[in-house]
């Protein structure tokens, strides 16, 4: 039998029964606009706070609240928002603060503009994903990474100047070779990490 789906303005009915609420969630998360992980999930009228062992059954109703004075995420959020929306750990925030997020202290809560927050976040975690290969690099390789970690754009000579190296042949082609490995890039105007 079918299970009714609620959150906001959105209501869908179709048989849920046998998985769990964070199952379901996923499932439906875009199609009902639920921000995953931010509303509050309630069965039958009665709220669940574990959703990743609360199984559903036929015919209950599920539905996604915010509770009272908690609101989407918008153009600002706070740290906490930001965190909890984008599932980010203390290590990624950490690593979003080295790279150059900027935030600024209200009420001596953290604030940030949600799309820069996005965007940091998402060069953190592409950094992440091709640390293996960060781990194998030469002195010389590793001081490149180093001045452009953060966002950075720089000439080839800037970046040599910056690392204390001679800008020479040998310097050129480990930036080819770092270029042609995935581990920067180049737009004629700079290299830059991705």
């Amino acid at each position: 039998m079918p299970n009714t789906l609620i959150h906001g303005a959105y209501e869908i009915s179709q048989d849920f029964s046998g998985y769990t609420l964070d199952q379901i969630e996923l499932a439906v998360a875009e199609v009902m606009n639920i921000e995953p992980g931010v509303t509050s999930v309630y069965v039958d009228g009665q709220r669940v706070d574990d959703r990743s062992s609360f199984v559903v059954q036929d015919r209950q109703r599920v539905e996604w609240m915010k509770e009272g004075g908690e609101k989407g995420i918008g153009e600002v959020a706070t740290r906490e928002l930001f965190c909890r929306s984008f599932r980010v750990n203390e290590t990624e925030w950490e690593e979003c603060l080295e790279a150059g997020l900027v935030t600024a202290s209200l009420k001596h809560t953290a604030v940030l503009f949600v799309d820069d927050g996005a965007e940091c976040l998402e060069r953190v975690r592409r950094r992440r994903e091709s640390a293996p290969s960060l781990d194998r690099l030469n002195e010389t390789e590793r001081a490149i990474v180093d001045e452009l970690i953060g966002g950075a754009h720089l000439t080839g000579q800037k970046i040599a100047d910056e690392a204390s190296c001679n800008f020479n042949s040998y310097f050129k082609a480990t930036l080819a070779a770092l270029v042609k490995a995935g581990v920067i890039q180049n737009d004629h105007t700079g290299y830059f990490m991705s």
